[in-house]
């Protein structure tokens, strides 16, 4: 949870601005400034997609509440 709010600037955004998702060589960098061994990357990298997916679903569920 902790790297993924490491990368809470790094969302990629369409014209309109809705977040797409994250922009995953940027997650690369933050695993690189934090000295994630690169063997324990790929999980990490997995898990913070599933953050990802839960913090889409709920802000396109914010979207249409407003």
């Amino acid at each position: 949870m902790e790297l993924f709010c490491f990368c809470a600037t790094q969302w990629q955004r369409s014209e309109t601005g809705i977040r797409l998702g994250l922009n995953y060589p940027a997650v690369q960098a933050v695993f690189t400034m934090h000295h994630i061994p690169l063997r324990r990357q790929a999980r990490l990298l997995a898990d913070i997609r599933l953050i990802e997916l839960g913090a889409l679903s709920e802000m396109a569920e914010q979207a249409e509440k407003s």
